[in-house]
């Protein structure tokens, strides 16, 4: 039979394709200049809409793969009219509502009174009529469009302590004018007295309820409390909103508690007089720590003297105000920082900064900066590593002495990028394997032998198919999130005040720079997964 397309009744497409009837049989014509592939789902959705009897699916599935313009799927029936529809979706949270207005196929257009009183059957609150008259007017088929918003409640704001202290409890080192460091007033304890007042605890306030599209009432959720703690001599006011302190001392914040600690004090040596010290509190000793002692606090550690191959922890600061010479025994650990003279053959760690005027032949890690100043401000032998910057005048020496530097990069973002990439191969294996099903159903369908079953099965894997796509793209999404955490990562620096010389190397990020040959003063930068050399900042 000879069929002419422009004279046939012109039907509004549905989803990129649409059913034409004719005196031989019902036929499907395919938009093939259509943005959007055509899904197996969406036909088959609209042939049980029309109530179309006796389909051949196999010729549907022909006509989708092949993308044929026209082909016959079911004997000639009489075509089911469909008025004019409107209908409504409510987000799962009920904020906001949706209208889709689906074109009538042979049935006839809804007045615009009707269709609003449609819309408000379900619909309560937020409702933009100047949307909905567009969406009426314009006749803007098959686009589920948001004409209605809630009101999201406003959350009080929470509750807080004042501080009347330095919680963090942070502090550089003084450099005089002749270009030495003041290691000797750091002012970094929070001395109090008695009866000072500490903190105060300000109260949370009361929220804003909101309401669905629906017309519910959302409830606002009332700011959250803090609660003042405190511990040893520290007393909380009769109405619990004011801590004080009992006795003179430093206060600090430990396990969310506010404390004053008295100092523990050493005249002289920690030694055979002393045996090791272990203190809840700040300690401060006059004199030397000598090897083969340890002292460990649960503050600050203030020693005058020297750290000779002795073992220094801290779970704040670590001050030692004329040096380290640890005898390739000495270890400092702080959770805190470390300030001293010089560092000599020894083991250093401390989670925030470590400020020295030499540093030589040791191992030192930083949770943040390492910062050499002073009249020497050198670092040679050894290991330095920090996160962010490690700054000195001089690295290494003539002699070309063997000396790391490593800043940057998060070995915990590093673990989360593989862990995502191994995602990202499981799902593009599973995709693969929907592939090949869905490409031996259609070989099924092609000789008749595809049950009711296997097509519903075909549906759903296609189905599982395009939320494989969407995960694919989310994980792609979180990586290369990831991606550009690991590079700022990278901007770790090292820079030199007057010299880096032959034999260091340098490692920032998951770049390494062997230095030939004299160089500064200039920073050293990780750029593009390179290392380059730029002015001294």
């Amino acid at each position: 039979m000879n069929i002419k397309l422009d004279k046939l009744e012109n039907k509004k497409n549905i989803n990129n394709f649409e059913f034409k009837y004719l005196e031989d049989g019902v036929y499907i014509q395919i938009n093939n200049d259509a943005e959007n592939e055509i899904s197996l789902s969406d036909v088959l959705e609209q042939i049980n809409k029309k109530h179309i009897r006796e389909y051949d699916l196999e010729a549907i599935v022909n006509a989708i793969n092949d993308k044929s313009d026209f082909v016959k799927f079911a004997p000639k029936q009489e075509e089911i009219l469909i008025d004019e529809e409107v209908l409504i979706d409510i987000s799962e949270d009920k904020m906001s509502g949706y209208v889709t207005l689906l074109p009538p196929d042979g049935g006839r257009n809804i007045e615009f009174d009707e269709f609003i009183n449609k819309v408000k059957e379900k619909i309560k609150y937020g409702l933009d009529y100047e949307k909905l008259k567009e969406i009426f007017e314009n006749k803007l088929y098959n686009k589920k469009i948001c004409i209605a918003q809630g009101k999201k409640p406003v959350a009080g704001k929470g509750g807080y302590i004042k501080w009347y202290f330095n919680i963090e409890n942070i502090c550089k080192p003084q450099i005089l004018k002749d270009g030495s460091v003041d290691y000797r007033n750091l002012n970094i304890i929070n001395n109090v007295k008695k009866g000072e007042l500490l903190a105060e605890r300000i109260p949370a306030t009361n929220g804003e309820d909101g309401i669905t599209v629906t017309g519910e009432n959302i409830p606002s959720i009332k700011g959250k409390e803090v609660s003042l703690k405190v511990g040893k001599n520290v007393i909380l006011s009769e109405n619990g909103y004011a801590a004080y302190a009992l006795k003179d001392g430093q206060v600090v914040c430990r396990n969310g508690k506010i404390v004053v600690y008295e100092v523990f004090e050493i005249a002289g040596n920690v030694d055979n007089s002393t045996g090791n010290i272990s203190f809840n509190g700040t300690v401060r000793i006059k004199g030397n720590v000598i090897t083969g002692f340890c002292v460990k606090a649960m503050n600050d550690i203030e020693i005058n003297g020297v750290v000779e191959g002795a073992v220094i922890e801290s779970n704040g600061n670590i001050i030692v105000k004329r040096g380290i010479q640890g005898y390739h025994k000495g270890k400092l650990i702080s959770r805190g920082n470390i300030y001293t003279k010089f560092i000599e053959n020894s083991d250093i760690y401390a989670d925030l900064d470590i400020h020295a005027e030499a540093i030589m032949h040791s191992k030192v890690i930083s949770g943040n900066n390492i910062e050499v100043n002073g009249k020497k401000g050198l670092i040679v032998g050894g290991i330095c590593k920090a996160k962010n910057e490690i700054k000195a005048k001089t690295i290494g020496s003539p002699m070309g002495t063997v000396t790391v530097l490593e800043v940057g990069i998060d070995i915990q973002l590093k673990s989360k990028y593989a862990e995502i990439k191994n995602k990202i191969n499981e799902v593009k294996l599973n995709l693969e394997k929907l592939d090949k099903t869905i490409k031996l159903f259609t070989r099924l369908a092609k000789s008749n032998n595809l049950s009711d079953e296997k097509r519903k099965l075909l549906i759903k894997i296609i189905d599982s198919r395009k939320v494989l796509i969407n995960q694919l793209n989310d994980l792609k999404e979180q990586l290369s999130s990831i991606e550009e955490k690991i590079k700022m990562q990278t901007n770790g620096k090292v820079k030199v005040e007057r010299e880096i010389f032959p034999g260091v190397k340098i490692v920032i990020g998951n770049s390494i720079m062997f230095v030939r040959e004299k160089l500064g003063p200039c920073t050293l930068v990780n750029i593009d997964g390179e290392i380059k050399i730029t002015s001294f900042e």
